[in-house]
């Protein structure tokens, strides 16, 4: 298998799922972290949706560790069937 990482200069597989959590700067991205920070300010809570593959857990990720752990517990739930019941449990 030829090492495409080498022939094309990049330090690591893009392609790889969580290879590195990597937030491209784009419009969508600067909207999304634009949301959580008013969850945050507002003590809310939140769903993010979206396709496969569209950045939503790096995205995520990304903005919960920016936050202060002495004053946040970051909850992360991948399953698609949790009820409001399930989630107050």
């Amino acid at each position: 298998m030829p090492d495409y990482t080498a022939r094309y200069g990049m330090e690591f597989n893009p392609f790889i799922k969580n290879s590195k959590d990597i937030l491209l700067e784009t419009a969508e991205s600067s909207e999304v972290r634009t949301r959580l920070s008013y969850l945050r300010d507002t003590r809310g809570f939140g769903v993010l949706t979206g396709e496969p593959g569209r950045g939503k857990t790096t995205a995520a990720r990304t903005w919960a560790a920016s936050l202060n752990p002495s004053l946040f517990k970051v909850f992360y739930s991948s399953l698609s069937s949790l009820t409001v019941m399930d989630f107050y449990r």
